[in-house]
């Protein structure tokens, strides 16, 4: 991944993509038949409904900057995990308006955590980003 952006710096209590290892995040998708897109550091995230830095979703892929926070690429991920692959095909930024598939979503971004490294995962505050 290139040089964290300001962004990781500028709040400690929120872990962020450019802070954990990429493959651990590639093999995390690749599970789930995803693909991660990674923006440069700056640069719009394509599909991301809330704007930058949150995660994008478009069809299959997650789009992320090194500034995007870990929870949110594990929400719009799951997002995707939880629909069908004929909708997943066909998403682009919002994917769904169905609270059943919203709680879905919020559960499984707690359990896909387990999947990333752990000792990135349990930093307390102020940790350095890598």
């Amino acid at each position: 991944m290139s040089e964290p952006s300001a962004r990781i710096d500028a709040d400690p209590d929120v872990l962020r993509v450019g802070q954990l290892p990429l493959d651990a995040i590639q093999a995390l998708l690749a599970r789930h038949d995803l693909q991660l897109g990674l923006v440069a550091d700056g640069s719009p995230i394509p599909g991301s409904f809330w704007g930058d830095p949150e995660a994008g979703v478009i069809g299959s892929t997650v789009h992320v900057r090194n500034d995007t926070p870990v929870h949110s690429l594990l929400h719009e991920a799951c997002h995707l995990i939880v629909l069908p692959p004929e909708r997943r095909a066909q998403v682009h930024t919002d994917a769904t308006d169905s609270d059943i598939e919203e709680d879905a979503t919020c559960y499984l971004q707690i359990v896909l955590a387990d999947g990333l490294p752990a000792d990135k995962l349990l930093q307390g505050a102020g940790s350095s980003p890598r």
